[in-house]
């Protein structure tokens, strides 16, 4: 049966054309959009407090039903590698470093105080969620933080969480097609891709080629296949990129110690190495369906590089020879 989503399809067109008119105008759309889902979760939170019972939390962690991923410790692994795709924001703010002012300072400031504002309301919400409504009664409902305020009888604040909820999607959404195409930009202009990925708007200073070829694959995607097997496979994707991204950190300490780093990660390489760790436990319990698509996925992008971008790539020319160094 094919699945087909008009809504999708509708949402990636018209961000990708606001993407595409200039990062202002969209970034001032999605501050309005995170402030009213912020709102909503707020008061989600507030109304949801007196409400948790405690019973609720017994057994903290459901006992396994004899299959991996199934509840028990296993599940609670599966669950976090299933939702790992929503850490997908933080680093999609590194692909616009080259528009920020003074990144070495901002960048760090906005990661890491997104990601304790972002956790903070993750653990909230699950607790809220959790403390009212049994965990039983979240299975096969769509929209659980509506069901969660309407057992609290607030049937307006049920509509008004789920009107966030779209929003927050129109976020998320905004944020991908917001990173994906200065990703495909960088690579182009340094050979990795082709060189039309990397044109910037005459008018608009936006990387237009890139941001339609992002929103075009967006839309494809999101209006052919379903929901589920796509938060797996952005799962999956963003566990192995964060694994490589750790251990590049090990890496290029290594190799090229005296790289120009205006921002040092602390606990280096300790931290790093951990983190490498943590992905790649999360990335073994994603269901090996996902992971095979994932391989084949990665196996073509291996291909367009051995055929393209390793003969054009710039990159080595560009890195500090550490020997030179050394001996000056």
């Amino acid at each position: 049966k094919l699945f087909i989503s008009p809504p999708s399809v509708a949402a990636s067109m018209v961000l990708t054309f606001l993407l595409v008119i200039g990062v202002r105008e969209s970034v001032m759309i999605n501050n309005v959009l995170v402030i009213f889902k912020l709102t909503a979760l707020a008061l989600l939170i507030c109304f949801g407090l007196p409400c948790i019972d405690g019973d609720n939390f017994a057994p903290f962690i459901p006992p396994n039903t004899g299959e991996f991923g199934h509840f028990g410790f296993s599940g609670t692994l599966r669950g976090a590698s299933t939702v790992f795709f929503a850490y997908l924001g933080f680093d999609a703010a590194t692909t616009v470093a080259q528009e920020v002012k003074d990144p070495s300072r901002d960048l760090p400031v906005g990661i890491i105080g997104s990601l304790v504002v972002c956790t903070a309301f993750y653990v909230a919400v699950a607790a809220v969620m959790v403390g009212v409504v049994p965990y039983a009664d979240y299975a096969d409902v769509a929209d659980p933080m509506a069901l969660l305020a309407e057992r609290m009888s607030q049937r307006w604040l049920a509509i008004f969480v789920s009107l966030a909820g779209v929003c927050g999607l129109g976020t998320v959404l905004l944020v991908s097609l917001l990173g994906q195409p200065r990703i495909l930009y960088t690579m182009a202009r340094d050979g990795l891709l082709p060189s039309p990925l990397a044109r910037i708007h005459p008018q608009y200073g936006t990387p237009h080629v890139a941001t339609v070829i992002s929103g075009a694959g967006c839309a494809i995607a999101g209006g052919f296949l379903p929901i589920d097997e796509l938060a797996d496979m952005c799962s999956a994707g963003t566990l192995v990129a964060f694994v490589f991204c750790a251990a590049s950190v090990v890496a290029l300490r290594w190799t090229q110690p005296n790289a120009p780093r205006p921002f040092k990660l602390p606990c280096g390489p300790l931290l790093p190495l951990l983190s490498a760790l943590s992905c790649g436990g999360l990335a073994c319990t994603i269901t090996a369906q996902t992971m095979i698509r994932f391989a084949v996925w990665s196996l073509l992008g291996c291909v367009v590089y051995l055929c393209y971008g390793v003969w054009y790539s710039q990159s080595g020319s560009r890195l500090p020879d550490s020997s030179s160094e050394d001996s000056e």
